[in-house]
């Protein structure tokens, strides 16, 4: 008979903290993209830089975004491959990085919001060592 681990409530915060950081991040992402391929609507943003973004950059910032969100579904489902979705979306938000900072030493006008982008890499961050804390503690199986 294995012994049941009552989980502290900071694991149910911080989860659905994560949830809900998740959600927003997808929606935004959606939305940017969809804003991006319609000439009619603008923001005040040039969408000429906007719709220059490679593809395998929108692939890549997608799989981050969504891995992200199934990371954090998977660690409110209590799920031990939430630790894998995790490293994959930390690996892809510094792929997303380094494009960013590559474009922009090319003297290529990049538009990025960088302090939204160096939040969302604290939260990924945050997504990582949590699911791996959660992971060593047995809260996830």
């Amino acid at each position: 008979m294995t012994a049941k681990i009552k989980l502290p409530v900071t694991f149910w915060m911080i989860a659905v903290l994560l949830l809900f950081w998740s959600i927003a991040d997808a929606a935004v992402f959606l939305i940017d993209l969809l804003e991006s391929r319609n000439p009619d609507v603008s923001r005040g943003v040039d969408l000429g830089t906007m719709t220059r973004r490679p593809l395998w950059y929108l692939c890549v910032l997608g799989l981050a975004i969504f891995s992200g969100l199934t990371c954090a579904a998977l660690l409110l489902m209590r799920k031990k491959v939430a630790v894998v979705f995790a490293y994959v979306t930390f690996f892809a938000i510094l792929i997303d990085i380094s494009f960013g900072l590559y474009s922009r030493s090319q003297g290529v006008k990049v538009v990025y919001n960088w302090d939204l982008l160096y939040t969302i890499l604290f939260f990924d961050l945050v997504l990582v060592i949590f699911s791996v804390v959660s992971l060593k503690k047995g809260w996830i199986k």
